[in-house]
């Protein structure tokens, strides 16, 4: 088995090394890594699911009737879309870690190829 050159782990978030040629992510709900060569990757980004004016008015509408609705735990996903068309989501907390894009930078700059996305 391969030494990672560089990885990232904290509680609630998912699981990543990063190798010479690729990289592994395993989700807070998955006992298994998922391997990633950097050539099959399209983009990686962040995503919060509830960014959408439809749950926007569901909050506000919900909220006279059912004001515990607003306590629910918000998340986001960190995206990943593949150049087959497949996509892979890992759910984690809706605070992004420095060390967490520092990691994918590094992803990136090791591929030698531009997909990050970090915009919020």
């Amino acid at each position: 088995m391969l030494e990672p050159i560089d990885s990232y782990k904290r509680k609630g978030y998912p699981l990543i090394l990063l190798f010479e040629h690729s990289f592994e992510i395993r989700g807070k709900d998955n006992a298994v890594f998922r391997k990633f060569n950097f050539d099959e990757v399209e983009k990686l980004k962040f995503y919060d699911p509830n960014n959408n004016w439809w749950t926007r008015l569901l909050m506000a509408v919900s909220s006279f009737n059912n004001p515990t609705y607003l306590q629910y735990k918000r998340y986001r996903y960190l995206k990943l879309i593949k150049k087959n068309g497949g996509v892979w989501k890992y759910r984690m907390p809706i605070s992004v870690d420095k060390k967490m894009i520092d990691l994918l930078k590094k992803i990136e700059l090791e591929s030698k190829r531009d997909f990050l996305d970090v915009s919020f």
